[in-house]
This record gives C-alpha cells, sequence and structure tokens, in this order.
C-alpha cells in the first residue's frame, strides 16, 4: 500500500481532492514561498474571521497576469467582465470555462477547488490580495472609493483584486465597488 505522507505529490493531490486547508507545518514542508497564511498579516484577520485557509500568491498573481495580458485594446461597449475573468481563470490553468454571465460567476467558483469562499466586509475589499475575486449580484448597490452610490447592471459583476485596491474584469478598475453583500473567492 502507498504512503501517502512519504510522497508529498500524492498527499498535496489528497489534499486539494478532498477539499481540506493544509496545516502550516505542511506548507512549510512543501513550499514556504509558495504559500501565504492570512493570519500572519492584520488587516487580513479583520477580513477572513475564523477562516484559516492558506492564500496561493503564486495563483494569484498568475491570475492577474493572465487578465492584464487577456485585456482588450479598447474596453468594449457591453458588460463582458464574466468572459475576461473566466479567461483568465483557463489561462493560469485553474478551471474550465463555464458559461454564464457575472453575477453567475459565483457558482463556477464555488464549484471550483482551487478557490475558497469567504466573507468580507465592504471596507475591506480594498485590501483583498492579487487574484482574489469579487462577485456582485444583479442590480446590486455599491459604492466608490468617494462614497458615491451606483447600481451594479442586469448581469452583475466580477473582478480580480489586483491587490493594490484596483481591479481588473473587461478593463482595468481604479477602484472596487464597495457592498457588504459581494462574494469574494481566493485561490489557494
Amino acid at each position: 500500500m502507498l504512503n501517502f505522507y512519504g510522497n508529498p505529490f500524492m498527499f498535496n493531490f489528497m489534499q486539494f481532492s478532498m477539499l481540506q486547508p493544509m496545516s502550516g507545518l505542511q506548507n512549510y514542508y512543501f513550499n514556504p514561498m509558495q504559500n501565504y497564511n492570512f493570519y500572519q498579516t492584520p488587516y487580513m484577520n479583520s477580513i477572513f474571521h475564523n477562516q484559516n485557509q492558506t492564500y496561493n500568491r503564486a495563483k494569484g498573481e498568475r491570475l492577474v497576469q493572465n487578465a492584464l495580458k487577456g485585456l482588450p485594446q479598447k474596453p468594449p461597449k457591453e458588460p463582458l467582465c464574466a468572459k475576461y475573468v473566466k479567461t483568465a481563470v483557463v489561462n493560469s490553468g485553474l478551471g474550465n470555462y463555464v458559461y454564464g454571465n457575472g453575477e453567475e460567476a459565483k457558482y463556477m467558483f464555488r464549484n471550483n477547488p482551487n478557490f475558497k469562499e469567504y466573507t468580507a466586509k465592504g471596507k475591506d475589499l480594498k485590501h483583498l490580495p492579487a487574484g482574489a475575486v469579487v462577485v456582485y449580484d444583479a442590480n446590486e448597490r455599491v459604492s466608490d472609493t468617494n462614497g458615491n452610490e451606483k447600481r451594479i447592471g442586469k448581469f452583475g459583476h466580477v473582478l480580480f483584486a489586483k491587490g493594490d485596491g484596483t481591479g481588473i474584469s473587461d478593463r482595468k478598475e481604479n477602484f472596487i465597488p464597495v457592498t457588504d453583500n459581494a462574494y469574494v473567492f481566493i485561490p489557494v
């Protein structure tokens, strides 16, 4: 019988296939530079209460790079945020393309073992790490950095956080829209 603990590749496969977070000791054993524990930073403590999961920085940065590479020369006339976000996921090797609009993207990310869903307060969305995905329901009330309110469109919205308070979808976004009702998915 195969000893899964003696074979780090098989153990890694089992961890992802069973959707269980790896402990800090296991993270150190496999690759201490690749994974980053949210409990190591104070602002992440405030965002991800009691949700001990490891953020995979390499996956997050790969998502942002592929999203930036895939941006159209000019922003499209119709909203195509879901198309560009899902294409970046596929190009990063982190999932299959699943059809649906921005609001429906939450179902795709919930079923993707490369992402873990978290709850976050609206004021904390600007602190999300690179590659985090934010999904908004259709017609959701959001505000910008100046507190001006607007509504998300009738198909919802999805974007990647760049890690600097801005976002990427089918265009570069100067801020991440603020609401307490957003769905947040972190690459793990």
